[in-house]
């Protein structure tokens, strides 16, 4: 992204309260939050005109109030790892000032796990805390999820017992949507305490060659006997998750050298499992693929499309449905993808049909080709008049960032 094109269009939009094409460059270029390690691409840092420029945007009335702020924030979140200490703190006084001002509940969302699972300190804390005082009740109802974040994400007992407090207490508050969410919190941190015991249980099997920096098609090949073997994939889905958001992408995403065809072939063959296409953990592999879609051979790429086609009906949680039809629009968006997700928005299923629009609308703001994206656009404004609620209101939020 260089400096005169973001330059230009940043104050085109600001001049316009336009953020359209803003935010389709940065969804564009920012290439899944690794543009800035590779080579030609910065220091392996946001160069300071994007992420100061980025940043201004949060003071802007106008862009507060637009549906795409949620863009920028996410923008930081998928770079958080290459910003600087003194970035990140200029970003957390530039979220806590914005926090009240988002008309957009998604922009609130994830700067509420912003808070809880990335700064995840006893400012954070604060933070959280004071966005639960807010008087209307749209700007609290998010905030419980950067809560159970901070819970499960510190290792600190005293910062984790504060933010339970905190949840405690916001069972008696007087919106209903609020004291909801803050169930649905409760109700995370008891998986994630389960879980905790499952991946304890793993940890001792597999041993301390798990606990190693960095893991190699070795490591791999074990966790990969393990998991399969015990239908267990928890700690598979830790390491693509983990490595590969890492320092392991660094070295990855040169665009040089393929993925290596034992993890390729490994994580493949998890899509034609029925107890991996069950499990709670499938979504975090097609994570994995979206991430490191750069580094995939031509032959690679080719050989995913019929695996992962043929296991999206079969995912059991949305999260993983949704995900496979935004990784075939995104990364193979032909008249191929488009027959299958039209296709599956006619799913008698509505579950499958909930998943779909996510991938349409990847077809129509990605898409070179202005055909396949006005066919995607006409599927999705047939799909407003679906039976079924859930999947209309999918259809909605789609349309509403076309």
């Amino acid at each position: 992204m260089d400096e005169s094109g973001f330059m230009h269009a940043l104050q085109a939009a600001v001049a316009t309260d336009d953020y359209k094409e803003l935010v389709t460059r940065i969804d564009r270029e920012s290439d899944h939050g690794y543009r800035f390690t590779l080579p030609g691409g910065g220091s392996g840092t946001v160069p300071e005109f994007i992420f100061s420029g980025l940043l201004g945007l949060m003071k802007q009335p106008g862009f507060l109030a637009a549906e795409e702020t949620f863009h920028v924030v996410r923008f930081f979140e998928e770079h958080w790892l290459i910003l600087t200490p003194e970035q990140r703190e200029r970003l957390r006084v530039a979220l806590r000032e914005a926090y009240p001002k988002y008309h957009d509940s998604m922009a609130r969302f994830m700067t509420s796990v912003l808070f809880g699972e990335y700064f995840g300190d006893d400012k954070a804390l604060e933070d959280l805390m004071a966005f639960m005082e807010l008087e209307r009740p749209e700007l609290r109802e998010l905030v419980p999820t950067g809560l159970d974040h901070l819970v499960r994400q510190t290792a600190r007992p005293d910062l984790a017992a504060g933010a339970l407090a905190r949840l405690e207490e916001a069972r008696a508050d007087p919106d209903p949507k609020v004291r909801n969410e803050v169930e649905e919190s409760f109700t995370r941190i008891q998986v994630w305490r389960e879980v905790g015991a499952e991946r304890a249980e793993q940890a001792a099997i597999l041993g301390p060659i798990t606990s190693e920096k960095t893991w190699d098609e070795t490591v791999f090949s074990r966790v990969l006997q393990v998991a399969t073997t015990r239908e267990n994939y928890l700690v598979l889905g830790d390491w693509v998750t983990q490595e590969y958001q890492g320092a392991c992408i660094l070295q990855l995403s040169s665009r040089s050298a393929p993925m290596s065809e034992l993890i390729f072939s490994g994580v493949l063959g998890l899509l034609k499992r029925p107890g991996f296409l069950d499990g709670r953990h499938s979504g975090r592999v097609l994570r994995f693929f979206g991430r490191t879609c750069s580094t995939l051979s031509s032959d690679q790429l080719g050989r995913l499309r019929p695996v992962l086609r043929e296991a999206l009906p079969k995912f059991d949680n949305l999260v993983a449905r949704t995900a496979a039809a935004k990784l075939l629009a995104e990364r193979l968006p032909d008249e191929e993808t488009l027959a299958e997700l039209l296709k599956l928005m006619k799913d008698e299923d509505p579950n499958i049909r909930e998943a779909i629009p996510e991938g349409l609308l990847r077809l129509v703001r990605q898409n070179e080709r202005p055909d396949i994206a006005t066919r995607a656009l006409d599927g999705l404004e047939e799909a407003r008049m679906d039976p079924n609620a859930d999947v209309r209101r999918e259809v909605e939020l789609a349309l509403g960032r076309v």
